[in-house]
């Protein structure tokens, strides 16, 4: 059955651009770059907030420790949020934790991971 006009068919291509390197085809992805977007935008606007003292109490150096606390957090946490969410392969493949070039996170996992983070801060 063909599908109406009007109805949104997702078939993008994941990549945003690749390149051929000695037989591998590495790339960036749309959803990478809204990781690095989101950190980077985040940073940005958490810079400002200390050089215009507009956080009492926040210095520079907590900052940094914050942003490295909160991009270790959504990466590890999201990665070991998808490796739970497919206890099957992790157990026909204990590598399958840190096969990251494969992608999959979890947000739920990244998540939890930044708030478990931030109460040790």
């Amino acid at each position: 059955m063909p599908v109406p006009d009007f109805v949104y068919v997702h078939d993008l291509d994941p990549f945003l651009f690749r390149v051929r390197l000695f037989g591998y085809v590495p790339g960036l992805r749309w959803y990478g770059l809204a990781y690095v977007t989101g950190f980077a935008l985040t940073a940005w606007y958490f810079w400002q907030a200390v050089r215009r003292n507009a956080v009492k109490g926040l210095t520079t150096a907590m900052l940094e420790h914050l942003l490295v606390a909160v991009v270790a957090g959504v990466l590890v946490g999201g990665r070991l949020g998808f490796v739970l969410q497919h206890p099957r392969q992790l157990l026909s493949d204990p590598l399958f934790i840190v096969c990251i070039w494969e992608g999959s996170m979890a947000f739920f996992g990244g998540l939890a991971d930044v708030l478990i983070g931030l109460e040790q801060t």
